[in-house]
C-alpha cells in the first residue's frame, strides 16, 4: 500500500509537471484530465469493473467439467490372520449437461452488470467533467467581471479627482463630490464581492482537482463575449426538439441502464416459468485398485442426475451403472423428494412479473421525465439566446450614447455624476451579458449530456478562447 501511494504521488507530480511546466498555466482539457486521474469515485469504479471482468472470465468455468483425482490406501491387521488391504486411484468427472438456460442467464446478467458499470462510470466521468467545466468557466467569468469593474472603478476615480479639483475652484458643489464618492464606495464593495466569488470558485476547482488552492496555477483562456452558442443556432430549426428527444431516448445513459434492468427482469420471468425443467448432470468415476502396486483391477461407473427445483416438493432422480470387477455389473436408481420445501417457489413467477411491471413503469416515467427535461432546457435555450441578442443590440446603443454623453460632459451640458451613472450602467450590462453567456453555455452542456447530441468542436467560436 505504501509503495502504491508513492507511485501514485510520483505519477501525479509527473502529470502536473507536463501540464504547466512551460507557461505555468492550466487549460480546461488539462484540468479535466487531472480531475479524472485524482477522483476517488472513478478509481473505485475502475476497480469494481476489473473485479466484474475477472468474475465473468471465471464464470466460464461453470460450463467445463469438474475433475477430481483421489488416492486412498488402507491396511488392516488381524491377530492370527494374514494382513489385508487395498490401494485405489480414482478419477471422477462431473459435467453439467442442461440447466434450463440458468447458467447462460447468469452469465448474461453478469455481462449486463458490466455494461451497467461502464454506463455508471461514464455518468460519473460526465458529471465530473461538467463540474470541472463549470468551476473553470466560473473562474474565467469572475475574472472577466472583475477586470470590467476595475476599469470602471478607475474611470470613477478619474472623474472623482476632476470633480474635487472643480470643487476647489468653486465650479461644482460639495454634494456632487459626495455623490461620486458614494458611487465609488458602492462600486468598491461590488468589486470585493466579485473577488470573494472568484476565491470560492478557485476553491471549488482546487477541490475537484485535489490540489492545494494556494498552489493552483492561473487558468489559461478567456471568455468569448461574441459566443453564439453551439446549439442555439439550431434551436429555431423545425424538428430540433423532436431530434433531441429522439436522441435522448437512444443515448441517455440512465435510460440505457434502466433498459438493462428491464431485460434482466424479463429473464427472471422466463426463468420462473421454466422451474419444472431439471438440471441434468453427468458423472463418471474411473478407478484402478489392487493390494499393492502396480494396480491392476479397473472399475468404472457412469451416472445421470436430474434435479427438479419444484415448489413444495423439490426432487432428485439419480441413475447409475457400472462395473466393479470383470464379473460384476451394477445399476442403481435413486429418487428423493423434500416435502413442503421451496415454499418461495410458489410466488416466484408472480414476484418476477411484478418486478418486470415496476421496471417497465419506472422506465416509461424516466422517458417522460427526460422528454420534459429536454423540452424545458430547449425553451430556456431559446429564451436565453434571444435575450443575449437583445442585450448585444442594447450594448451597441449604450456605447453610442456614451460617446454623445462624453461630448456633452466636455461641453458642460452634463454633470459628472450623470456621466458616471451611464458608464456604470454600460459596465453592468456587459457583466450581465457575460453571466448570460455562461448560463447559455451551461444549458447547452446539460442538453448534450441528456441527449448525447454531438457538435463539431469550433474552438475559435467557443466560449473559452
Amino acid at each position: 500500500m505504501k509503495y502504491t501511494l508513492m507511485s501514485s504521488g510520483l505519477f501525479i507530480m509527473f502529470f502536473l509537471s507536463t501540464v504547466w511546466a512551460d507557461n505555468g498555466s492550466l487549460g480546461l482539457a488539462e484540468a479535466i484530465r487531472l480531475a479524472e486521474s485524482q477522483n476517488a469515485d472513478l478509481a473505485r469504479s475502475r476497480l469494481e469493473r476489473e473485479n466484474l471482468e475477472r468474475e465473468i472470465a471465471l464464470k466460464i468455468r461453470d460450463f467445463l467439467p469438474e475433475l477430481e483425482l483421489t488416492y486412498s490406501g488402507n491396511r488392516s491387521v488381524t491377530l492370527g490372520a494374514p494382513d489385508s488391504g487395498v490401494k485405489n486411484i480414482n478419477l471422477g468427472v462431473q459435467q453439467l449437461l442442461f440447466s434450463g438456460g440458468r447458467e447462460l442467464s447468469a452469465l448474461r446478467t453478469m455481462k449486463r452488470d458490466l455494461h451497467m458499470k461502464n454506463l455508471t462510470m461514464e455518468d460519473e466521468r460526465a458529471d465530473l467533467r461538467f463540474q470541472v467545466m463549470q468551476a473553470f468557466v466560473e473562474i474565467l467569468k469572475y475574472r472577466k467581471i472583475l477586470d470590467l469593474k476595475e476599469k470602471s472603478y478607475t474611470n470613477i476615480l478619474s472623474q472623482l479627482e476632476i470633480a474635487r479639483k472643480e470643487y476647489q475652484l468653486g465650479e461644482t458643489r460639495r454634494l456632487d463630490c459626495l455623490e461620486l464618492e458614494l458611487e465609488a464606495a458602492g462600486f468598491s464593495i461590488e468589486m470585493e464581492q466579485v473577488r470573494q466569488k472568484l476565491v470560492e470558485s478557485r476553491n471549488t476547482l482546487a477541490q475537484l482537482l485535489f490540489y492545494p488552492r494556494e498552489k493552483l496555477p492561473e487558468l489559461r483562456g478567456r471568455l468569448n463575449e461574441n459566443y453564439r452558442g453551439d446549439l442555439y443556432s439550431q434551436s429555431e430549426v423545425p424538428g430540433f426538439l423532436s431530434r433531441l428527444q429522439n436522441l435522448g431516448q437512444i443515448n441517455n445513459r440512465e435510460l440505457l441502464a434502466m433498459d438493462y434492468q428491464v431485460i434482466h427482469a424479463r429473464e427472471q420471468v422466463r426463468d420462473s416459468r421454466l422451474f419444472w425443467l431439471p438440471v441434468i448432470e453427468a458423472q463418471g468415476d474411473f478407478s484402478v485398485s489392487a493390494r499393492d502396486f502396480p494396480l491392476s483391477e479397473p472399475s468404472f461407473s457412469l451416472g445421470l442426475t436430474f434435479s427438479f427445483d419444484l415448489p413444495l416438493v423439490p426432487s432428485d432422480l439419480s441413475l447409475r451403472a457400472g462395473q466393479s470387477n470383470p464379473d460384476e455389473y451394477n445399476r442403481t436408481l435413486t429418487a428423493a423428494a423434500d416435502l413442503v420445501e421451496n415454499l418461495n417457489g410458489l410466488g416466484d413467477l408472480r414476484i418476477a412479473r411484478n418486478n418486470l411491471m415496476l421496471k417497465e413503469m419506472e422506465m416509461e416515467e424516466q422517458k417522460r421525465a427526460l422528454n420534459f427535461q429536454i423540452q424545458s432546457l430547449t425553451e430556456r435555450l431559446s429564451l436565453s439566446g434571444r435575450e443575449i441578442l437583445i442585450q448585444r443590440k442594447k450594448l451597441d446603443l449604450m456605447e453610442e450614447k456614451l460617446v454623445i454623453l462624453e461630448i456633452q460632459l466636455a461641453q458642460g451640458d452634463l454633470t459628472r455624476l450623470e456621466y458616471v451613472e451611464s458608464e456604470l450602467a454600460y459596465s453592468n450590462e456587459r457583466v450581465s451579458l457575460i453571466e448570460n453567456l455562461v448560463t447559455l453555455y451551461g444549458i447547452e452542456e446539460s442538453l448534450k449530456n441528456l441527449s448525447g447530441f454531438q457538435t463539431e468542436p469550433l474552438q475559435q467560436n467557443g466560449l473559452i478562447l
